[in-house]
């Protein structure tokens, strides 16, 4: 990827994170509300039909702001940061070496 389509690909992703920063305080929040109605029969008073309406209603609340959502994002800013830098993480990190032994010797 050359430097024109990584700093493209950049600004895109500062762009989420900056609506994404102003949308931390923000919650879904779903109400189920459910309607159940017996039809009886009249002359022996037992249930011939049932019907159940349920009905869902999504809304966005506000509330605190989430410590989770809140450290994923300063994390992606980082990792921004250092390939914006030129940065690479190092690919041997966490890799142990073992020289090769002769069992001639």
């Amino acid at each position: 990827m050359n430097k024109r389509n990584l700093k493209s690909v950049v600004n895109k992703l500062l762009g989420k994170l900056d609506k994404a920063s102003e949308e931390l305080d923000c919650y879904m929040q779903k109400r189920v509300e459910k309607r159940k109605k017996i039809g009886y029969d009249e002359e022996n008073g037992k249930p011939v039909e049932e019907c159940i309406h349920e009905e869902e209603n999504f809304e966005i609340v506000n509330g605190i702001v989430d410590r989770t959502s809140l450290k994923q994002l300063v994390d992606m800013l980082g990792a921004l940061n250092k390939i914006s830098n030129g940065e690479e993480e190092d690919k041997n990190a966490g890799v142990i070496l073992i020289p090769q032994v002769n069992e001639n010797e």
